[in-house]
């Protein structure tokens, strides 16, 4: 029985009351009635109970005690012992359970019944009755049972309880007791171990020698005791008889075997052979017998002589003890069965040797190669050997056995033999149609099962191709997905699947424990195929999953590499819930994971994401509103799943792709809010894989309706194709700190076709940095810059707007080609040189006309801002430049500025030479020449005259000239007259008639003045000039006018420095010297409509205006000019 130790070493439990018995530390101890038991107290230990004369377990106390220690031999029992007081305290809680148990299952009984008298009154009997009641006597029996069955069990620890006084000797006695019990185990061990070695070496056991007649034999060749029967030795044959005799058998066997035995020899023995006296019959795949017979005649038997396996490993060499065995056996076959007998045991002999065989193999296969990878259980010739023992599902086995070869219905055929017979159970069923594996030639476990687990995986791998399939990355063929299967090498079965442009991995099955493995191996693959294993039940539905979760994995980390390595930053957004769920509508909930990235040069509403699934990886271009917290608009970015494989060539791409979308699509959202058409045409431009289409647009649809009507000269249509990025980096330089700043610029060009009646042969082919014109095409091409998100439509009409201008100014300068011609042309400036006007009154005017060129810059600046006419240094027209920039920035423009100059320029050269010729004749004195308008003149003399004043002071006299701009018959015309209030009757104009009556070289006298053509101005002021420098002035002039009172100091030149820098003081002076104009000057009237006419002509000349424009300058210096009445 288990010992029962004591708490707190050798004392026993009996520090509390329970059933009578009582202990404590410092309390006098009562014993059980069964003896007397005397105690001491002593304060603060527990009392040891020490019995006097009671026995324990039937031991008299008299019995001297053991030893107090055991040999070292004798070891303690560790294990079997219990605490009292847990048994205490389970037979408490038992008994407690049980009797509220028993109190409710009585208080659930019915009561008993009492009887009741006639007359309503209850029985005064007494309880005799009811404690005779039925259910009364067992409800007593029941509380009688559970009572005995309680005291029985506190019966057993009381004596429990006893024993434990003496714990001590009874743990003793239970360690020597189990010493004892191993050492008669050990002695049975021994005697049946030598029993099973004897049993053994009975097989080897040698019979006593006969040394008496071993040494009679070895010294005299013959043995005494042994009889002799008379036999005559029989004489050795020679090898000539020898060769007879054999020959003599197989002629025997032949005829035997051909005659006698033709119709008994079995159809699988038919495969012999006859040779050395023996016939071998050999049945392919199984064994080969060489039998003889002993006599000629054909009654007898054939006798065995060897025997073969006609398979591998089937052993080289069979024992002798088996060769004995076997023998005799097929002699007696051969007895009694003839052939057919003989095929039939060897044939089920071999058989079951070979199911032998791969027994053996399978074991040796499961404590090496294939450890723990097979489970194999033989019965009746029946092996059956289940493989992945380790995999959770349903599970897999062959059963290799022999069938009879019998058909179930119908007759047996004289061919029908047993035969190996394999069954397949794949995944709980069995599989009927297969190819048995089985070679009756090579008898090996490991070949077949490679050859099952390989038809095994490849039917796995087929299933979880054809779900793959399904999947539309694999479908459309964006990606590779292949099977390479094996009929003998599981190893071989793979699935090869394409997840990156450069990158596959293939999926395959380990033969010897079924588990699926990828290569190469990562540690996403890893845990991924841990999950799998876990919970694995059906690969073929749940394997495709865990190859989308991989792919999507390994794709969102590439993803991330690649994108963080070219510059990408990673987007953590408030809502990406939202934008999860907004993709995942679009996708049809395919899309398993996101990424969401930006540029640091893009403006912070675009952002770029992610979604991969195994539909193939869609990338988004999502634009935030304007608090960054909710979505604008989700534009998907085109792209094949092929062309979409992360790398960094395609992040470098799609950068340039996605910037390009966000600003196409917000000029596309701008169009569409002008309410203006367009149409996306293909982009049939290289280079690049990833095309934006070109946008077909209305300039009228886009322009300001004033600017849209000067677009005539040019096509309605207008193309908007994307050509790239730009990249700019800005250092910016804060205190001590540099910081540097990228910004992504948006190459767009932009192509309009000009008009066929417009001619633009003026037109460079680089007309600026960003816009170029091909001649011979007639178009112009635009380059616009915008950044990320920004639309081109407001640069794009700014440059039309540039465009339309610079073609008008085209067309001013092709109308005045003949004083005008254009060196410079730009967007931004306009550079030409001009001349004055040839009129072919001198035979030297053609000649003098790149003499006297003159340079100019027209500024455009920008179309909201003014145009500036900047001159160079020592230009005539310096004194008037503020005059052509009003005109400039007015309604006539450029044209006005182009009719103008040629006309103005050689009364301004004559200007410029009188003040140069005053200079040096300062003493006579001075010359001012006013410009009241560019049409309007005034040459002002104050001329020193030698009379004095009463004060002594020296006098001056006035002397203006108007020089005026007229018209006559459409052609400019400057009039001259004098204006001042002595022009009649002094001596000045006494100088002056003889030139007002004559005419000169473009010029012509009107009796009080002059008129003149602007190539024959300035020699009519230089011959004005010199009559006034020459004339004498009388000492006593009459009265001069009180605006020509003023005294000048010296000769009054106005410069250009003044003229382009004070305005205001020029206007001052003017206001001294002359009365206020009455308005502006304005060209002649039908000036510049002449002038259009002209154009007109020069844009279509021929022959017949030629010679007319030959004969007007022939016949100039004999025209009659007569001024048309105002």
């Amino acid at each position: 029985m288990p010992g029962v130790i004591m708490e707190n070493g050798g004392h026993t439990n009996h520090d509390r009351q329970l059933n009578g018995i009582t202990g404590g530390g410092d309390k006098e101890t009562h014993a059980p009635t069964t003896g007397n038991v005397s105690s001491s107290a002593t304060s603060g230990k527990k009392a040891a109970i020490i019995p006097t004369q009671a026995t324990v377990a039937g031991m008299p106390l008299g019995v001297p005690a053991g030893p107090k220690e055991f040999p070292p031999e004798i070891t303690r029992n560790p294990g079997s012992s219990v605490p009292l007081s847990k048994i205490i305290e389970r037979l408490s809680v038992q008994s407690f359970a049980t009797l509220q148990k028993k109190l409710e299952e009585l208080a659930a009984m019915p009561m008993p019944i009492l009887k009741v008298q006639t007359n309503g009154n209850m029985s005064q009997s007494g309880g005799g009755e009811v404690d005779n009641d039925e259910d009364n006597i067992y409800k007593k029996l029941r509380l009688l049972k559970f009572a005995e069955a309680t005291h029985a069990d506190f019966v057993k620890v009381l004596v429990i309880t006893n024993w434990s006084r003496r714990a001590e000797e009874v743990s003793k006695v239970v360690d020597l007791n189990f010493y004892l019990k191993n050492k008669e185990f050990e002695y049975t061990t021994i005697v049946d171990h030598m029993v099973f070695l004897k049993q053994k070496l009975l097989a080897y056991r040698i019979p006593s020698p006969d040394l008496k007649t071993s040494v009679e034999v070895l010294s005299t060749g013959k043995a005494s005791w042994m009889p002799d029967l008379g036999f005559k030795p029989v004489p050795p044959m020679r090898p000539q008889e020898l060769s007879k005799c054999l020959d003599d058998i197989d002629t025997a066997l032949s005829i035997r075997l051909l005659i006698e035995e033709h119709d008994k020899i079995p159809p699988h023995f038919e495969d012999y052979t006859v040779s050395s006296g023996r016939v071998t019959f050999q049945v392919h795949g199984e064994f080969e017998v060489d039998l003889t017979i002993a006599s000629n005649d054909p009654e007898t038997q054939f006798w065995f002589i060897d025997f073969r396996f006609a398979f591998y490993p089937g052993g080289s060499r069979i024992s002798a003890l088996h060769r004995a065995d076997i023998e005799r056996r097929v002699n007696y076959f051969l007895l009694h069965e003839g052939l057919t007998g003989c095929y039939k045991f060897l044939h089920e002999f071999v058989l079951t040797h070979k199911i032998n065989e791969y027994q053996k193999q399978i074991r040796f296969l499961n404590e090496g190669k294939w450890i723990r990878g097979l489970k194999s259980e033989y019965l009746n010739r029946t092996l059956s050997v289940r493989y992945w023992v380790n995999l959770p599902g349903p599970k897999s086995w062959l059963l290799l056995g022999v069938r009879s070869g019998r058909p179930e219905h119908g007759q047996i055929q004289p061919k029908a033999t047993s035969f190996l017979s394999l069954r397949w159970f794949r995944d709980g069923k069995e599989v009927k149609d297969f190819e048995s594996p089985l070679d009756p030639v090579e008898v090996s476990s490991e070949t077949l099962f490679k050859k099952v687990i390989a038809m095994h995986s490849s039917h796995l791998l087929k299933g979880i191709r054809e779900k793959l399939k399904q999947r539309a990355l694999f479908a459309e063929g964006h990606a590779g997905l292949s099977l390479n299967t094996s009929s003998h090498d599981p190893l071989m079965c793979y699935l090869t699947l394409q997840i990156g442009p450069d990158k596959n991995i293939k999926l395959g099955i380990e033969p010897t424990t079924g588990r699926f493995f990828i290569t190469p191996a990562s540690m996403s693959s890893r845990t991924a195929l841990q999950n799998y294993h876990r919970h694995a039940t059906d690969p073929i539905t749940q394997v495709p999953t865990l190859i989308d979760q991989l792919r999507c994995q390994l794709a969102s980390q590439a993803i991330l590499t690649h994108a963080l390595t070219v510059g990408w930053q990673r987007f953590s957004h408030t809502n990406l819930r939202q934008i999860e769920r907004l993709l995942k509508e679009k996708t049809n909930n395919q899309a398993i994971s996101f990424r969401l990235f930006r540029r640091s040069e893009w403006s912070e509403n675009w952002l770029i994401v992610a979604s991969i699934s195994m539909s193939g990886d869609c990338w988004w271009m999502v634009e935030l509103s304007s608090d960054k917290l909710t979505i604008a608009h989700v534009i998907q970015v085109p792209l094949q799943p092929s062309s979409s494989e992360p790398s960094y060539s395609f992040f470098m791409m799609l950068n340039t792709y996605a910037a390009a979308l966000a600003s196409q699509f917000v000029d596309l959202r701008t169009l569409h809010s002008l309410k203006a058409n367009y149409l996306l045409q293909p982009n049939k431009h290289g280079g690049t894989r990833l095309k934006l289409p070109n946008i077909l647009l209305r300039l009228s649809q886009i322009l300001p309706p004033d600017k849209a009507v000067k677009t005539k000269w040019a096509s309605d249509t207008m193309q908007l194709a994307f050509r790239g990025l730009v990249r700019d980096t800005n250092k910016q330089v804060t205190g001590s700190s540099a910081s540097t700043s990228r910004r992504t610029t948006i190459i767009t060009i932009a192509r309009m076709v000009i008009a066929q009646s417009t001619s633009m042969q003026e037109m460079k082919p680089r007309v600026d940095r960003d816009i170029a014109f091909n001649n011979s095409s007639g178009v112009f091409a635009f380059r616009l810059r915008s950044q990320v998100g920004e639309s081109i439509l407001p640069m794009l009409i700014e440059k039309v707007n540039q465009i339309s201008r610079l073609v008008e100014l085209i067309g001013v300068l092709r109308s005045h080609s003949r004083t005008l011609t254009c060196e410079t042309l730009t967007l931004d400036k306009i550079v030409f040189s001009y001349a004055s006007p040839a009129d072919g009154n001198s035979p030297s005017s053609q000649h003098s006309l790149e003499e006297k060129k003159h340079q100019a810059t027209i500024s455009f600046g920008t179309v909201d801002t003014k145009m500036k006419l900047i001159l160079e240094k020592g230009n005539p027209h310096l004194r008037i430049a503020d005059f052509f920039t009003m005109i400039l920035n007015s309604r006539e423009g450029l044209r006005g500025v182009a009719t103008y100059l040629p006309i103005t320029l050689p009364l301004l050269l004559a200007a410029d030479a009188l003040e140069t010729v005053w200079e040096s004749a300062s003493q006579k004195g001075t010359v001012v020449i006013l410009a009241r308008a560019v049409d309007h003149y005034i040459l002002q003399y104050q001329l020193n005259s030698p009379s004095l004043t009463p004060n002594g002071q020296a006098t001056h006299r006035t002397v203006s000239l108007n020089v005026e701009l007229k018209a006559k018959k459409d052609k400019p015309l400057w009039q001259l007259t004098r204006t001042d209030s002595s022009a009649d009757g002094d001596e000045i104009s006494e100088a002056l008639q003889p030139l007002w009556k004559s005419s000169g070289n473009g010029w012509q006298g009107l009796r009080k003045g002059a008129v003149s053509f602007p190539g024959g101005i300035e020699e009519l002021l230089s011959k004005i000039d010199e009559i006034i420098r020459t004339v004498k002035l009388r000492t006593s002039p009459p009265p001069q006018a009180p605006q020509a009172q003023a005294k000048p100091s010296g000769p009054r030149i106005q410069s250009s420095h003044q003229q382009q820098h004070h305005p205001t003081q020029q206007r001052q002076q003017v206001k001294q010297r002359l009365p206020q104009p009455q308005g502006r000057g304005k060209p002649p009237q039908g000036f510049m409509q002449h002038q259009q006419h002209q154009q007109r002509q020069q844009m279509t000349p021929n022959s017949t205006q030629s010679q007319g424009q030959c004969q007007n300058r022939n016949n100039n210096k004999r025209e009659v000019i007569e001024l048309e009445s105002d």
